[in-house]
């Protein structure tokens, strides 16, 4: 008996323990980029090489000398030039890959081409990782990672190289992803960018090479070697980037078409002053109409800044899609600051993200989305953060992707911009009286940015800290683990202990029956 009592009693505390040890494996279940080993590769110059892939029905193939000559005379805009699936490369869950492309475009015939991930989660498709390029200078028109388990955006996760390889003409793609655990049947697509609708390409894929792991492409050896090398990426931790108190700098009503005048809009949409407010209403043959914009000369955004901006407007559902996008002028070119795309129907976020360009460093832990039902309107917030040595920032408000050639019809009634991170809790917010703060609420398993977030680059936190505030972070970390663990084991020893003498106790005293017996 008091064998099974012990058993007992260390079973029971082996239970309680257990919430311990789980919660540790979530904080300890960080996004780790690892160390890369090969795990798949693909040379497409040799016979039958075209077997080898998947694409679009609309993609002709052709072997070639240097591997597979691909193309459309009327391609649908996202033709695949390269593709695995579950059934021919398994990507395991939980863990991070490197896909290098070797190909040559000819004649220029592609303008832009994306990269992307889908996977599978509740049997449905999962967008989990996009990043699509200008094939020009391969320079970078929008990328995001998505973790569709807790609905957050890592966008540090999904990183991009580009060399120009020795064989003339050729240049070599790195892409890295990640894969969540609760995602199934992961498989990749390299695409034919958007706009590429019937505008006829050809493109000669050489060459592909899967690591598991973050490899770094230094040259032509890095697609087809061994023994690959950890790439270790450039990130900038001098400064901390904080949303700050919020103040009401400007508020326009569009009641008048004086009003109206001071924002511009898309030519090709129809602009007048209807029922006290701005309206645009035209069938459009474009994704990306621009329904109300701002530029440089009528609001000047201060670089090294955080701005909230809310609208309040009513549509009908001719409008499936809306984004918010800020861009600015870096060495003399518009770039993209932060975009938010959501959907009009329930107003769930599609896809965020916001980069610096003078650190190569994303900051969408500065970017937020609120909206709220107005008696028959709709008011919505922005919040971004133009970064230090951005200049001539300006925002617009667009339709999306699969708009055309549907009609708009809109109407925007106010905008109101804050200087910092204002909160939309109730329709009068948007008047800007007395704005409190916006305390956003943080997914599971990451901190809030305001108190510095902690991402895991490389086995090196990334806080947004500066240095010293870092190590004061990281000490009082160390002290409150060692304080939890000491409190855990405490009140884990003493139910455990108590639990154990219960039943000890028990097991020694003698039942009344036996009693009764003896007595007789």
């Amino acid at each position: 008996m008091n064998v099974k009592c012990k058993i007992t009693a260390v079973f029971l505390s082996l239970i309680l323990l257990l919430p311990a040890f789980i919660v540790k494996a979530d904080e300890e279940d960080a996004m780790k980029p690892s160390k890369p080993v090969p795990y798949a590769y693909w040379d497409m110059t040799g016979p039958g090489a075209s077997k080898k892939m998947w694409h679009d029905d609309s993609v002709v193939k052709e072997n070639v000398d240097d591997g597979v000559k691909l193309s459309s005379e009327k391609p649908l805009g996202f033709d695949t030039v390269f593709g695995t699936n579950p059934f021919n490369l398994k990507f395991e869950k939980h863990n991070d890959y490197t896909v290098m492309v070797k190909f040559k475009i000819l004649n220029n015939s592609i303008d832009n081409m994306q990269f992307v991930v889908n996977a599978s989660k509740n049997k449905k498709e999962a967008g989990v990782y996009a990043y699509r390029f200008d094939t020009s200078d391969y320079r970078c028109l929008y990328s995001y990672s998505y973790n569709p388990k807790i609905g957050e955006y890592r966008e540090w996760l999904g990183d991009f190289q580009k060399i120009n390889s020795r064989d003339e003409g050729y240049v070599i793609a790195a892409f890295h992803l990640y894969i969540d655990s609760d995602l199934e049947d992961a498989y990749i697509k390299l695409q034919a960018g958007d706009k590429q609708k019937d505008k006829p390409f050809e493109i000669i894929l050489n060459s592909v090479s899967i690591f598991k792991g973050y490899a770094e492409l230094k040259n032509d050896s890095s697609v087809f070697t061994d023994s690959p090398v950890f790439y270790e990426k450039n990130i900038d931790t001098s400064k901390a980037v904080q949303p700050s108190e919020p103040m009401l700098i400007k508020a326009v009503d569009f009641r008048d078409e004086k009003t109206a005048k001071k924002f511009w809009s898309d030519s090709e949409l129809n602009i007048t002053i209807k029922n006290g407010g701005y309206h645009a209403y035209k069938k459009i043959g474009s994704d990306f109409a621009t329904l109300i914009g701002t530029s440089t000369a009528v609001l000047a955004l201060d670089s090294d800044s955080d701005y909230t901006i809310m609208m309040r407007y009513k549509t009908n559902q001719s409008v499936p899609v809306f984004q918010f996008v800020v861009n600015c002028s870096f060495d003399y070119e518009e770039k993209s600051l932060y975009t938010m795309r959501y959907s009009n129907s329930d107003f769930s976020r599609l896809m965020t993200y916001g980069y610096n360009y003078k650190t190569n460093r994303f900051t969408s832990e500065l970017a937020d989305f609120q909206a709220i039902d107005d008696d028959g309107y709709t008011t919505v917030s922005f919040h971004f953060y133009v970064p230090d040595g951005h200049e001539g920032t300006y925002f617009k408000f667009q339709t999306s992707e699969g708009q055309a050639p549907k009609e708009i019809d809109f109407q925007l009634d106010k905008i109101s911009v804050f200087k910092g991170y204002a909160d939309l809790s109730k329709a009068s917010d948007i008047d800007g009286k007395n704005p409190t703060m916006h305390i956003p609420e943080v997914p599971p398993g990451r901190r809030s940015h305001l108190e510095g977030v902690s991402i895991v680059i490389n086995d090196k936190k990334n806080t947004s800290l500066a240095e010293g505030d870092k190590k004061a972070a990281s000490s009082a970390k160390y002290i409150i683990d060692g304080i939890w663990c000491v409190v855990a084991g405490i009140v884990l020893a003493v139910a455990g202990a108590a639990l154990f003498t219960v039943l000890l106790i028990k097991a020694k005293k003698p039942s009344r029956k036996r009693s009764r017996d003896t007595r007789d």
